[in-house]
C-alpha cells in the first residue's frame, strides 16, 4: 500500500471507514489483532506445501491458522457493511480444517516413521506398527526375564547396536550355561553375543515394521498434502484479507496511540495541514520531548509554491518530509499526525 497510494477517492475512503469503524471499537480492535497475532504466515505455508517442503508441523500451524480466521469470522463487527467484502474473501475450507483436526497430533514430531505424526485411530495400520514399534522395549524386557529363568545367567542381557542389531550377551564366565539354540554372533574381549531364531524373528518384525511405518506416514501426509493444494485457491484469498485486516487494525491502533486525525479527502489541489507532525521523527524523540508542530496551506490563491528557507540543519527537509508523509499515510487509507480542530475532520489532503 505505501508503494502504490490510492488515487480514486472511493477506494481511500473506504479504507478510511474501515479504519474508524475499529477506531470507534477499539475493545473489538484489540481482539481481533489478538487472534491475528496467532495466525502464521499463510501465503509461506502454502509454498513449502506445494514445493513438497512442509513437515507435519507445517501442517498444524495451517489448521490453527484457520480456526484462528473462524474466530474472526465469528466476531460481532458493529458495521458489517464497511468490512463484508473482506469477511466474505474468508471463505474457509472446512473439509480441510476437519480432515487436520482428524489427522494430524497437536504437537506431532517433524520426522515421519516413528509413530508421533497421526492420531491414534486415524489410520488402522499407523496405529499397529506404532504399537509394535513402542512395544519392543517391553517385549525385549521381558525376553530377557526368560533368558535369565531358562539359563540360569543373571547378567545375562538382551540389547542393541545399529551394526549388529539385537543381541544377547553373556560373560565368558557364563559360556558353559549357554543353550545350543544360542548362535555366536560377535566375539569381544569380556563376553560374547549371541542370537537366537526368536530373537532373530522379533528384530525382522521390528525393522518391516520401521519401514512400513515410514511408508504409510509417508502416503497419508502427501494425501494430506494434497487435499490442501485443492483448497489452495480460499486459503491464498484469505491470506490476503487477513492481511488487510492486520493493516486496517493497525492503522486504528498508531491512530489511537498517537493522536492520529482522520484526513478529509476531495478532488481540489488544495492541502490544508493543521499542526501536522513527522510521524517517524516525533517518534524517535527521547521520552518527555515533544515535536514542535508545523501548518501547511497550499491553495489556488497564490499559495501552490512555497519558499522555505533557513540554515543547515534547521529543519527544512524534515518540514518538507512532513508534509509528503502525511499526504502519503492518507492516500493509503490512514490516518495522519495533524490536529483535528472540529467534531468533523478539517484536514484536508490533495488527491
Amino acid at each position: 500500500w505505501i508503494s502504490q497510494p490510492l488515487i480514486n477517492i472511493n477506494e481511500i475512503n473506504h479504507r478510511l471507514d474501515i479504519v474508524n469503524l475499529f477506531y470507534e471499537n477499539n475493545e473489538l480492535t484489540k481482539e481481533v489483532r489478538q487472534l491475528l497475532s496467532g495466525i502464521g504466515d499463510l501465503e509461506r505455508l502454502v509454498s513449502k506445501i506445494a514445493a513438497s517442503k512442509a513437515n507435519p508441523r507445517d501442517y498444524i500451524n495451517l489448521k490453527n491458522s484457520l480456526i484462528l480466521v473462524q474466530k474472526i469470522k465469528a466476531l460481532k463487527f458493529p458495521n458489517k457493511a464497511e468490512i463484508q467484502n473482506i469477511l466474505n474473501n474468508l471463505v474457509l475450507p472446512e473439509e480441510l480444517i476437519n480432515e487436520l483436526s482428524n489427522a494430524i497430533l497437536d504437537e506431532p514430531s517433524v520426522t515421519l516413521g516413528i509413530g508421533r505424526v497421526f492420531k491414534k485411530g486415524y489410520n488402522e495400520k499407523v496405529d499397529e506398527y506404532t504399537y509394535l514399534k513402542y512395544s519392543a522395549k517391553e517385549w525385549l524386557q521381558n525376553y530377557q526375564e526368560q533368558e535369565r529363568e531358562r539359563t540360569q545367567i543373571q547378567s545375562l542381557k538382551v540389547s542393541f547396536n545399529n551394526v549388529f542389531g539385537y543381541y544377547i550377551e553373556i560373560s565368558k564366565a557364563n559360556i558353559s550355561k549357554v543353550p545350543n539354540d544360542y548362535d555366536r554372533r560377535q566375539t569381544l574381549t569380556n563376553s560374547e553375543r549371541y542370537i537366537t531364531p526368536e530373537l532373530k524373528e522379533f528384530e525382522t518384525k521390528i525393522l518391516e515394521t520401521e519401514s512400513n511405518l515410514l511408508a504409510i506416514e509417508q502416503e497419508l501426509l502427501e494425501n494430506i498434502r494434497l487435499l490442501c493444494i485443492k483448497h489452495f485457491a480460499p486459503i491464498q484469498q484469505i491470506s490476503q484479507s487477513i492481511a488487510e485486516l492486520d493493516c486496517f487494525t493497525n492503522f486504528s491502533t498508531i491512530a489511537i496511540e498517537n493522536n492520529y486525525s482522520r484526513p478529509q479527502i476531495d478532488n481540489s489541489y488544495d492541502l490544508e495541514i493543521i499542526d501536522g507532525r513527522h510521524p517517524v521523527i516525533e517518534k524517535s524523540l527521547k521520552p518527555g520531548t515533544n515535536y514542535q508542530p508545523n501548518s501547511s496551506l497550499m491553495d489556488s490563491d497564490n499559495n501552490m509554491i512555497h519558499i522555505i528557507t533557513g540554515p543547515n540543519m534547521s529543519g527544512k527537509s524534515s518540514y518538507l518530509r512532513q508534509v509528503g508523509l502525511i499526504v502519503l499515510m492518507g492516500q493509503i487509507g490512514s490516518f495522519v499526525p495533524a490536529k483535528c480542530p472540529c467534531s468533523s475532520c478539517c484536514l484536508t489532503i490533495c488527491r
